[in-house]
């Protein structure tokens, strides 16, 4: 039960980070891949009679034993990806009603505007703030006149 429990916590761990995983390209899923791979064959090789023999001869037959299982396929497949639901459902309300400004940048080159450059918007935001504390200052120095008049209006 634990070489099946441990078995499952890998792949799970592998989905999740392909899930989290921003730019998928052939080294991120060509990495994962090989994990896998690497997991599975020391998996395969512990089991063997041979080593399994000198090491823990209890699990002589445990291999054929999980693999011929219907029991493992299905919790195999089935655990991570019940786990993954929620993961992949709360990532997608995130990028649809809380998108971080990566995800804002990203969408704009990939769905609107393939020439699309953050640094224009960058610089149009920081001139538009630019110019509201400047209107800002202006207006507090035109109230402080304002009310310096009325003051002294008041006093004449």
């Amino acid at each position: 039960m634990s070489t099946i429990s441990f078995t499952i916590i890998v792949y799970l761990v592998s989905l999740k980070l392909l899930l989290e995983n921003r730019h998928w390209n052939w080294i991120s899923i060509g990495i994962t891949v090989i994990s896998l791979m690497i997991y599975f064959c020391v998996l395969f090789l512990s089991w063997a009679p041979s080593i399994v023999d000198s090491t823990q001869p209890q699990l002589v037959g445990i291999a054929e034993q999980i693999l011929i299982s219907g029991k493992y396929w299905c919790l195999f497949l089935g655990v991570p990806l019940a786990c993954l639901v929620f993961d992949f459902f709360t990532y997608c309300v995130r990028m649809v009603f809380f998108p971080t400004p990566i995800d804002k940048v990203l969408y704009e080159q990939v769905y609107v505007n393939p020439n699309y450059d953050h640094r224009e918007q960058l610089i149009r935001l920081q001139k538009t703030q630019h110019i509201k504390k400047v209107q800002q200052s202006v207006n507090s120095e035109q109230r402080k006149r304002e009310i310096f008049q009325q003051r002294k209006s008041s006093f004449s």
